[in-house]
């Protein structure tokens, strides 16, 4: 007996320091004070009047943070499953659905607070946001559309957190919010390359937080200063004028000995395949 009450102090004393763990990880990760403030925001170059990720990449526009909301449903909705009503409306007299064109929120009874403390928020859709539909979160489409809060350059990072630490105790997000969008626009000078990384948060209607990330890369002209980007110019234009006279050449064949005769060779249609292919790549570059 005495062997089992060790075991099950020891157990529990293991279970406290688990769960002391697990909060203090939860607690660093909410807290507006964060290592990530320091990353994001870093100190701004002498005379560029622009803050730094990571003291390489420039940021070249504020930092916006973004909400997508749903409306609250009563208990009996079909979105909330109605075999469950009864239990619904037992444990709240509201239930917050999943993310849907239907549920989005485009207008609010109690106003989302923005920052400064009292300024209210109002639905932007995509036109204003100048931002696309998010095809690629984890768990479901959104708008480009929400409701928004810009972090402006030239600020401190002290400022960055009072922002951050005014919407924390504001509960800038709650049960109606489906996903968080973190937008950073970003120059490095060396490589010449902008790069747009999306920090998304989405919540689902069970309690889950799902994180992921998008990050696109978009390079420049090459810098002619640079031997080895002058080259990439110089080879670039020659593959042009190589796939472009390959192509004009095949089309004179087609010109001349029909259609279904050029394409009975199978290197030809492998041509054909490589001109779409090519095509393809230079609308993706557009």
């Amino acid at each position: 007996q005495i062997a089992a009450e060790e075991a099950a102090a020891k157990a529990a004393a293991e279970q406290n320091a688990t769960d002391t763990e697990v909060k203090a990880r939860h607690a660093a990760a909410k807290s507006p004070t964060a290592p990530l403030v320091e990353a994001v925001f870093g100190p701004a170059p002498a005379g560029q009047g622009m803050h730094s990720l990571l003291d390489n990449h420039l940021m070249v526009q504020p930092v916006r943070i973004r909400q997508v909301r749903v409306n609250s449903l009563p208990p009996t909705s079909f979105v909330c499953n109605p075999s469950q009503a009864s239990v619904w409306s037992l444990a709240a007299p509201t239930c917050w659905p999943s993310f849907e064109a239907e549920t989005e929120q485009f207008n609010r009874t109690v106003p989302v607070p923005g920052y400064p403390t009292g300024v209210e928020l109002d639905y932007m859709n995509g036109t204003l946001t100048n931002f696309a539909p998010f095809w690629e979160g984890t768990t479901q489409e959104y708008p480009g559309g929400g409701y928004a809060v810009d972090i402006p350059l030239n600020v401190t990072q002290g400022a960055v957190r009072a922002v951050l630490t005014s919407l924390w105790e504001q509960h800038w997000t709650d049960e109606g919010t489906r996903a968080v969008f973190v937008d950073i626009a970003t120059y490095n000078p060396q490589l010449n390359v902008y790069v747009s990384a999306r920090l998304s948060l989405e919540f689902t209607i069970y309690g889950d937080v799902q994180p992921s990330s998008q990050f696109r890369g978009l390079k420049l002209g090459p810098i002619p200063e640079l031997f080895w980007d002058a080259m990439a110019r110089y080879l670039e234009i020659f593959s042009f004028v190589l796939v472009f006279g390959f192509a004009a050449y095949d089309t004179w064949k087609v010109h001349s000995v029909g259609f279904k005769v050029h394409f009975k060779g199978l290197w030809n249609v492998i041509n054909f395949i490589k001109y779409a292919c090519f095509a393809l790549l230079i609308q993706t570059q557009m």
